[in-house]
């Protein structure tokens, strides 16, 4: 890793602890940053309680921007469908990555969105989200899976959409990736599109009609670097920051 190693800040999720007198602990995956700097980037973590005043310096000091997995948007963020699946929200966290998503649109700058992270993206900008599949939508296949420890992800095929940046990203027509979600991108933000599609109908990534690299996965390809094809989305994402610098 070089010096021009471009700079992606890692926006932290938070553990959910019922003790409210213990300290809650910022934290991220290390297939997150793995996955960045086998590309050559170097990635730093962010913690959501920054002060909003200092957003500013999200895009003065890095390079790109990373949107990780973690619990449900409220859903008074898109006056969605209550459920009883629906985790406990998160307001600070919904608050500072929907003001990171704005902000990075206004300025074109690479931001790349994981499960959590691509619903953000589509909420920060207009759209809404389905908030239970299973309950919400006719005949779909299931899309949140809990392996034992040990066991392989259970994997299913989404279909990308031809024309789409992520179709040309991947160089292919279908993939098979993981799927750990019960809660999927509705009505899809103006200026955005539909990039993959499980067979059920579920949209399973999106991505900007109008800038650079604006990207969601509803899958989590920092869990498949094995896989040659799940390398390419981070290669592109970094390449995208590197041209940022």
């Amino acid at each position: 890793m070089s010096n021009s190693a471009p700079k992606i800040a890692i926006i932290c999720g938070q553990d959910v602890d019922s003790n409210p007198a213990k300290a809650r602990v910022h934290e991220t995956s290390e297939n997150y940053t793995a996955a960045l700097t086998k590309q050559g980037a170097l990635p730093f973590l962010i913690p959501i309680d920054f002060p909003l005043s200092s957003l500013d310096l999200i895009f003065k000091l890095f390079d790109g921007v990373m949107l990780i997995g973690g619990d449900d948007v409220a859903i008074d963020r898109f006056n969605g469908k209550p459920h009883e699946s629906i985790s406990a929200p998160n307001y600070l966290r919904d608050e500072i990555e929907i003001q990171v998503v704005q902000e990075a649109a206004r300025r074109d700058f690479p931001l790349m969105g994981i499960c959590r992270g691509e619903q953000v993206i589509n909420v920060a900008m207009g759209g809404d989200l389905i908030t239970d599949i299973p309950s919400q939508w006719e005949n779909p296949l299931t899309h949140r899976y809990h392996p034992e420890p040990g066991q392989p992800e259970t994997l299913h095929k989404v279909g990308l959409v031809p024309g789409t940046k992520v179709q040309s990203i991947y160089g292919s027509q279908a993939l098979e990736v993981n799927s750990h979600h019960h809660q999927a991108v509705g009505q899809i933000a103006a200026g955005f599109q539909a990039a993959a599609y499980t067979d059920d109908g579920i949209i399973e990534a999106i991505e900007s009609e109008n800038h650079s690299f604006l990207i969601g996965t509803q899958w989590h390809p920092e869990r498949m670097q094995q896989d040659p094809l799940q390398q390419r989305l981070f290669k592109s994402f970094v390449d995208a920051c590197r041209r940022k610098k």
